[in-house]
């Protein structure tokens, strides 16, 4: 029923999954109310989500923005896995918003800030998006089964942790280079 809109469904892609779906982001931000929910990540708030990108904060390239359902928001797993979160300011009286509502308000507020300039850093020196995020976290996990590093913790919990750590650490393409090349030397090491 939106005007031109039927150009933009007929160029939307499905994925089978959210990991598929933000493989080539640098940075995937889940929006959430934040309410009765522990939040490890950094979070943004709009209106000034839009320029704190555009300032490096999450660095160049692609960024998705994930919403949930209405009545559970995002499951902790996509919570988890995150850069960072997006706050859109409410009354208290009125904590959420509809999803509709908060898909639209987000577009607006990122249309507004549209022609500003990004910043683009060199390959190297760029941050690493979700998928090389996920490599280096399949490595570690690897290393750590194979020198017995907190295998009293159930995998999914160590899963978590790093997901923790490499969202908050600035991890440059340079410095995942030398993070995989340490893992791959261990690992190797290792199963020797």
């Amino acid at each position: 029923s939106a005007v031109g809109a039927s150009d933009l469904l007929r160029a939307a892609k499905v994925f089978a999954s959210v990991d598929a779906a933000v493989a080539d982001c640098q940075s995937v931000i889940a929006t959430t109310s934040a309410r009765r929910r522990r939040m490890r990540q950094p979070s943004l708030e709009l209106p000034t989500a839009p320029q704190a990108l555009q300032r490096g904060q999450t660095g160049a390239g692609r960024i998705a923005i994930l919403f949930g359902s209405e009545k559970t928001g995002l499951p902790q797993e996509i919570l988890d896995k995150s850069s960072h979160l997006l706050v859109i300011p409410t009354h208290p009286a009125c904590p959420t918003m509809n999803l509709a509502a908060s898909v639209a308000v987000c577009c607006y507020e990122f249309s507004k800030a549209q022609g500003s300039p990004r910043k683009v850093r060199g390959l190297r020196d760029a941050p690493i998006g979700f998928k090389q995020k996920e490599n280096l976290i399949g490595q570690t996990l690897e290393m750590f089964k194979h020198v017995g590093y907190l295998a009293h913790l159930p995998q999914a919990e160590v899963c978590k942790r790093l997901w923790n750590l490499f969202n908050q650490w600035d991890v440059r393409g340079r410095h995942a280079a030398l993070i995989a090349g340490l893992v791959r030397k261990i690992n190797r090491g290792a199963s020797q």
